[in-house]
């Protein structure tokens, strides 16, 4: 039997950072659905809770070409105790802004570290992952957050009923404090820095290091595929209202159901087969979803979109981050995964806006077929990238 095949992933190192990226998102999501209720409790016109929200997703965004860098040739260990700690304090100090501009620009702080962590924490999963698994890696690594996003809103919701925002807020705090507990626990290989080929290759921090070139067509793919997502998950409540669809909230249980059992099957699909071989077949599932939302006018028809969505979205996003990775050498792994993580940020920042403009003019069923544009133009990208990495001697 090939080597290859009985090596595995599940080392001490990788199991410990599935429990801190679960504990990191179950932080994040446990308060993500409530701030925008706190705000409106506290003043909050409709207009200042959208920026709101788009705070934190710019903050990351803007994080992304530093996070990269940072993870390459910085102690990430370090990295991740600090942003971890400073994620608490900031949470905390949610309580004390009574005005727009404080818990804005908070929410904003909130981004950057979100996208430090997130970018420093998939660097060292793909560290400490054998090459030949590392599809089946990425994807189980991803299946920690998908698991927080299904269960901790409801249960943010629930404290607040039950405690007020107040206590909401020390939970958060406490469980990002408990996901920096854990970080020193790693081994030293983890850390990244004059650890063997995985160190950064001597370079230092500089700006000029921000971005990886090898990696943008990765990084368009990945912003079509969210825009397509985010597009659909901001408008899917008041689409339901529109139409007159009851219990549309379990689409959303659905699509996340979808994206674990995904996750787990795409790994191996990503190590045995070209990345054009499976990322085309998601833009059909993907647009298929969008053109079956569009026509629902019941529960069932919209289940059967969120496995159609959740499928193509599932198993796209880690087969684009491990391509990504494979795409560059070990000591660029840092700046390639905050490359295709600056496309998922710009989705989330624009796809919404663009469409809610459609819909404002045409509706919601157009508008979700309009976003079928966002596919189609993935096709050729998802071309251009297999060709451009065959030329530079891998496999499409």
């Amino acid at each position: 039997m090939n080597n290859k095949d009985t090596v595995s992933i599940w080392s001490r190192d990788f199991i410990l950072l599935l429990i801190i990226n679960g504990t990191c998102g179950l932080s994040f999501q446990i308060l993500a659905p409530n701030l925008p209720v706190y705000a409106r409790q506290i003043g909050f016109s409709e207009s200042l809770i959208g920026v709101l929200v788009a705070s934190l997703a710019f903050g990351a965004l803007l994080s992304r070409p530093f996070a990269g860098p940072m993870a390459d040739t910085m102690n990430r260990k370090k990295i991740c105790v600090i942003s971890m700690l400073m994620t608490s304090v900031a949470v905390i100090s949610l309580e004390f802004a009574s005005i727009p501009p404080v818990l804005i620009g908070i929410r904003f702080f909130h981004g950057i570290l979100f996208g430090l962590n997130t970018t420093v924490t998939l660097t060292m999963a793909s560290a400490v992952t054998p090459e030949s698994k590392m599809g089946r890696g990425v994807g189980i690594f991803g299946i920690t957050g998908i698991g927080a996003q299904a269960i901790a809103p409801a249960i943010g919701i629930a404290v607040v009923n039950r405690w007020g925002f107040p206590v909401l807020f020390l939970i958060t705090a406490g469980i990002s404090a408990l996901a920096a507990s854990l970080v020193p626990v790693l081994s030293k290989n983890t850390a990244g820095l004059k650890n063997g080929a995985d160190n950064g290759g001597g370079r230092k921090f500089s700006i000029k290091n921000i971005a990886a070139p090898d990696v943008i067509g990765f990084a368009c793919i990945a912003m079509f595929f969210t825009g397509v997502t985010s597009s659909v998950t901001n408008f899917m409540v008041l689409y339901g209202l529109e139409k007159g669809i009851t219990n549309v909230g379990f689409y959303f249980t659905v699509f996340a159901l979808v994206l674990i059992a995904t996750r787990i099957y795409s790994g191996t699909l990503t190590d045995r087969y070209s990345f054009r071989l499976i990322l085309y077949p998601c833009c059909v599932c993907c647009a298929s979803a969008l053109i079956v939302i569009s026509f629902a006018n019941s529960f069932p028809v919209l289940a059967v979109a969120a496995v159609l969505m959740g499928t193509g979205y599932g198993i796209s996003t880690p087969t684009v981050q491990t391509a990504a990775i494979r795409a560059v050498e070990p000591s660029r792994r840092g700046i390639a995964v905050a490359t295709v993580f600056a496309g998922t940020d710009l989705a989330h920042c624009t796809a919404p806006v663009l469409m809610g403009i459609v819909t404002e003019n045409a509706g919601y069923s157009i508008g979700y077929r309009a976003m079928c544009s966002l596919m189609i133009l993935t096709v050729p990208v998802i071309i251009f990238t297999a060709r451009k990495k065959k030329k530079a001697g891998g496999a499409t």
